[in-house]
């Protein structure tokens, strides 16, 4: 049985070391950190703050993926803005830690300080450590594995382009730009194949408490899996006697993967959270739709939040869960 399930696990973390980015992200940008698929968007709130993440995949598989990181993103100087990740990422017999710095530059597209309209450009750059054992791999006994370890460091870049117009919101960004640099030469630097990456949404309010958001990315993965995420996002915002910035969300998100039709695989997750006043938190639970689902309990993922500043575009709601930006 345990053999059965080194299999599997294997054969998830083979196909998700492939298909994923540089850096893990999953679906963190759901709650918030949306420039770690778009470098453009860093900073764009105005504030500052910073959020802590933990993700557990495939609950009850010995040694499923176990993913740690924090972000934190803010504003350095009138339009310049900057936005900073570091992750630690294990799965078994693969483990990866790593950085992402990103920095952002906002035009104004409305002298309007109520009106939300900005224009802005990202760069950034990552950097991460790999390390590979074989020996964990023993239990296999294939003669094409030679129980080496490896480890090595890859770089890269990314860059994207995002705009904000009132409540709707889109951008399109690529991953992977540069070839990169390993210290193995037999790492390939096609193992980070390009990503491409478009997102599109809309933040509109349904009545005098309730918001909707409704949103879509597609990410396009050379020479390899396609991916097709639909969100929708629910917010219930009170209005207190106090100046308390508080409320709560509710979400759904689905992703459909494929490199030729039809669709090779499935996800769901269903999200909820809140916010009040510096503070915000999340929880997701995920489950896939394909053969491997039987064999675990599914992933979950929890946040917790700190916004360091509550001024400049406070009053259009600019923190993860106001409205009606980002």
């Amino acid at each position: 049985m345990k053999k059965f399930l080194l299999i599997i696990l294997i054969a998830l973390g083979a196909k998700s070391l492939h298909a994923q980015e540089e850096i893990p992200i999953y679906n963190q940008y759901l709650f918030g950190s949306y420039f770690l698929i778009n470098p453009a968007v860093a900073g764009l709130d105005n504030v500052w703050k910073v959020q802590a993440i933990h993700r557990q995949q495939w609950v009850g598989m010995e040694g499923s993926p176990s993913t740690q990181s924090i972000a934190g993103e803010g504003q350095i100087y009138d339009n310049l803005k900057m936005g900073g990740y570091v992750f630690m990422d294990e799965n078994g017999y693969h483990r990866q830690n790593g950085y992402q710095v990103a920095f952002s530059y906002t035009l104004p597209l409305s002298k309007n300080i109520k009106r939300l309209r900005r224009l802005s450009f990202g760069l950034s750059y990552t950097g991460t450590q790999k390390y590979i054992s074989q020996t964990d791999m023993s239990l296999m006994s294939d003669p094409a594995l030679n129980m080496n370890d490896y480890n090595f460091f890859g770089h890269n870049s990314n860059a994207g382009i995002f705009m904000i117009w009132d409540g709707m919101y889109g951008g399109i960004s690529g991953s992977h730009l540069l070839s990169g640099g390993y210290s193995d030469e037999t790492i390939s630097n096609s193992f980070f194949p390009r990503n491409w990456q478009a997102l599109y949404g809309w933040k509109m309010k349904a009545s005098r408490y309730l918001y909707i958001e409704p949103a879509a990315m597609v990410r396009v993965i050379e020479n390899y899996d396609n991916h097709l995420d639909l969100n929708l996002k629910l917010y219930y915002i009170p209005i207190t006697r106090r100046k308390q910035y508080l409320g709560y969300w509710i979400g759904f998100s689905s992703r459909s993967s494929w490199k030729t039709f039809p669709i090779s695989s499935m996800s769901a997750s269903l999200m909820l959270g809140g916010s009040k006043d510096n503070f915000y938190y999340g929880y997701s639970y995920e489950v896939m739709t394909d053969r491997y689902q039987m064999h675990h309990a599914g992933s979950h993922q929890i946040m917790i939040g700190y916004t360091v500043a509550l001024t400049a575009d406070r009053h259009c709601g600019c923190t993860p869960f106001r409205i009606p930006v980002l």
